[in-house]
């Protein structure tokens, strides 16, 4: 979808392209759930839009990995108004979902900066319980409420606002000794409390 959005700005005889050029719904897939099942949930009793849609991270193939390492974020968000149509998806999807789950990669990056800094009202940060995996946690949140404090500051009509933030452990050993799991847990809270 990014690809295709900057291929049109870049053609666009008007310096940015019309955020009615971002369409969300070409690029996801309704779910048949279960998948080859033949029962079928009563979605009916959702209401009428019940319904689970994929989006997946790219149209895997031998050339997705060349693609995502070589595509030009600075000249996507700074010469082709790469933010305000990001911006126009994100209303598009909110428009359409009750609610979305989107899964960004590990630490910071172009990608994973879309996932954590542009698109969410609520981030949900998972890590491990080990001194690593919680101060890399913890760096993303702090980068995350910074940038998006930058960015309400620098326009107020950028549609980013504050984020909730939620630290989540993860693969928390029950079986482990009790003292571990404390001394781990505590270290988490203190880390994060800020």
């Amino acid at each position: 979808m990014v690809g295709a959005l900057a291929a049109e700005a870049a053609t666009a005889s008007e310096p940015l392209v019309p955020t009615d050029a971002v369409d969300i719904i070409n690029y996801v897939e309704p779910l048949e759930w279960p998948r080859h099942s033949t029962v079928t949930p009563n979605w009916k009793r959702f209401g009428p839009r019940a319904g689970i849609d994929l989006m997946g991270a790219g149209r895997q193939g031998p050339s997705y990995s060349v693609k995502l390492s070589t595509f030009n974020w600075i000249d996507f968000y700074e010469r082709l108004g790469g933010r305000g149509l990001l911006q126009a998806a994100r209303q598009q999807m909110r428009a359409t979902y009750d609610y979305m789950l989107i899964d960004s990669r590990t630490g910071m990056s172009d990608t994973s900066g879309i996932c954590t800094i542009e698109m969410p009202d609520t981030l949900v940060i998972c890590f491990t319980l080990n001194e690593q995996s919680i101060r890399g946690a913890v760096g993303v949140a702090e980068s995350v409420r910074a940038q998006r404090a930058a960015a309400s500051r620098s326009s107020a009509e950028s549609g980013v606002g504050p984020t909730r933030l939620f630290p989540v452990p993860t693969r928390v050993e029950t079986t482990s000794e009790a003292d571990k799991l404390k001394a781990a847990l505590d270290l988490a809270k203190r880390t994060f409390a800020p």
